[in-house]
This record gives C-alpha cells, sequence and structure tokens, in this order.
C-alpha cells in the first residue's frame, strides 16, 4: 500500500532522513514524504529509497552545508551493475540551494545524484549554486527517467574566475569515483553502464 508522512518545517538532516527511511525495507508500495515551506538546513546527504516520492512546498528551501556528499542522493544497496539499484522516485518541488558552501577551499559536490538508477522523475523545482566544477543533478548509468519544468542557475556564468560553466544536468557513466564522486563509492559496481532513454523538457 501507500504511505504518506509529512515532515516538520524546518527539520534538520538527521530528522529528515528518519521519515525517508520508513521505506528502507521496501515494505510500501509507495512512500510519500511531503515537506512544508521553511528552511531546511542539510549537514548530511539525504538518501532515497526506491518507490518514495517528495513533495516540497513552493517555499521549501534545502541549503547545504556540508561539502563533501550530494544533498540527495539514490540509496545504494545491492548494486548488480544494472538499472534497477533505486527505481521509482518522484521528486516534486522545492528550492534546492548550495550557495552556503561556494567560496570553501574545497570543491562541493552535486546537489542531486542517481547511480545505477530507473524511473526517476524530478519536476517543478529549482536547483541552484554549485561551486566550480560541479554539476545539478547527476544521472549514471540511469535509465527511463525524467527532468521537467525545473529551473537551474549558479554553476557557472561564463565570468573570468569560472569561465568554462560545468553541465547543469550531467549524463555520465558509473566508472570511478572521480568521475562520479560519491560517498557511497564502496558499494557501487564502477561499470561504465551509460543512460538511456532520459527525457529533459521545459527546463
Amino acid at each position: 500500500g501507500t504511505s504518506e508522512v509529512t515532515v516538520p518545517a524546518n527539520a534538520s538532516a538527521k530528522q529528515i532522513q528518519s521519515y525517508l527511511d520508513r521505506n528502507a525495507s521496501g515494505i510500501y508500495d509507495e512512500l510519500i514524504v511531503n515537506f512544508p515551506d521553511g528552511k531546511y538546513r542539510l549537514d548530511r546527504t539525504l538518501y532515497v529509497h526506491s518507490n518514495t516520492t517528495i513533495k516540497a512546498g513552493e517555499k521549501a528551501v534545502f541549503e547545504k552545508q556540508k561539502i563533501n556528499g550530494a544533498m540527495l542522493e539514490g540509496k545504494i544497496t545491492n548494486d548488480k551493475g544494472g538499472y534497477d539499484t533505486v527505481t521509482n522516485i518522484n521528486i516534486e518541488g522545492g528550492v534546492w540551494d548550495s550557495k552556503p558552501v561556494i567560496g570553501s577551499k574545497n570543491e562541493g559536490t552535486e546537489t542531486f545524484r542517481f547511480i545505477h538508477a530507473s524511473n526517476i522523475h524530478i519536476m517543478n523545482a529549482e536547483f541552484s549554486n554549485v561551486p566550480v566544477g560541479s554539476h545539478l543533478i547527476v544521472f549514471a548509468g540511469v535509465a527511463d527517467s525524467m527532468i521537467e519544468n525545473c529551473v537551474f542557475h549558479g554553476y557557472g556564468n561564463g565570468s573570468v574566475k569560472n569561465p568554462e560553466p560545468k553541465e547543469a544536468i550531467q549524463l555520465d557513466i558509473p566508472h570511478n569515483s572521480e568521475i562520479v564522486p560519491t560517498l557511497q563509492e564502496a558499494v557501487v559496481k564502477w561499470n561504465d553502464l551509460p543512460c538511456k532513454n532520459i527525457i529533459i523538457r521545459g527546463c
């Protein structure tokens, strides 16, 4: 069946993770996690399990507080190297901003990252302000997925300091943790799987 929960406004990343983990064992066909308007300061990566829908309010602002790790990433368990390590994830809405980590001496990393995944649908969200050399969304070895009606800004603007903007959305292969940096590198089966059937529209 379906379970629907609402995270407290301004919850910590640790609190949020406890809500996302309610479907860690896959007991629900769909877990819907609602985020009311508020400010969510993320000092750790949020890991999303299969069969999860995130619905964030228009003024639900997520701010990255920690350099290493994506802001949100598909949780990898039992990676066999195909497209089904993380499946059926919908993320709708929210303002995902990495500005607090810009200016740090260390390079930052992506906002969203999915590896060996399928049926990922990201819509009606705003992504901004990754550090130099980072992307806003990374799909590495992802199939049958869609990014639509999203806004991307602050990922390299042609200035002297940052002359070469990176791709806002990076479609990549899981080659190694240098190409696809992830805190889950120990459990990823690095196999150069290509992306396929990705739709990006209305962004």
